[in-house]
């Protein structure tokens, strides 16, 4: 039975490719070297150099506009850390001050209440936290530290708290950037 099968097969294979020959041999010429073969291997695509090369230009465009307002936003981010810290000084100062009737010095500013703010100007990454009293008030200044990474912020690089709650802040050149710094 097997036997049967395969020389049917065999017999069926052979009469197709007979077909086939049959029907070349009454084609044209130019038809015959124009037809590809059933059997042909597929095509390969790939990137072409131009295609490469816009899609290199457009990814520069869109880093070269995005980069900049990244670098803007990081920045404020960390403005906005030096307030805060300017801000809380301010609350702990009145606390202080409602306790021992007098502001605290530079010196009080790291130590525990009672005796102290509590403030820990080591979680302040981007600013040099300073207070300076007298018997009426206080100075709270934070300062864009040299080596830190906000330093290429010539915008807004002191703030300043008093007593009074006046808040100020100063650019490179020392020219008061209040209203933009102190959002």
């Amino acid at each position: 039975r097997d036997r049967c099968r395969d020389a049917m097969h065999r017999g069926r294979t052979a009469r197709r490719y007979d077909l086939l020959d049959r029907y070349e041999n009454v084609m044209p010429q130019s038809e015959r070297q124009n037809r590809t073969p059933h059997y042909s291997t597929p095509r390969v695509t790939a990137f072409s150099l131009i295609e490469l090369l816009t899609v290199i230009t457009i990814l520069g465009v869109l880093t070269a506009i995005a980069v900049p307002g990244f670098r803007q936003h990081l920045q404020s981010a960390r403005r906005a850390e030096a307030t805060g810290a300017l801000l809380q000084i301010a609350v702990r100062q009145e606390q202080f001050m409602l306790q021992h009737r007098r502001y605290a010095a530079a010196a009080e500013l790291s130590l525990h209440p009672p005796d102290g703010l509590g403030f820990n100007s080591r979680m302040i990454k981007h600013y040099d936290i300073s207070i300076g009293s007298h018997a009426t008030g206080y100075l709270a200044s934070a300062q864009v530290r040299v080596s830190g990474a906000q330093n290429s912020d010539s915008r807004c690089r002191s703030f300043f708290i008093d007593a009074t709650g006046a808040q100020t802040a100063l650019d490179q050149q020392g020219a008061t950037t209040t209203g933009h710094c102190w959002k």
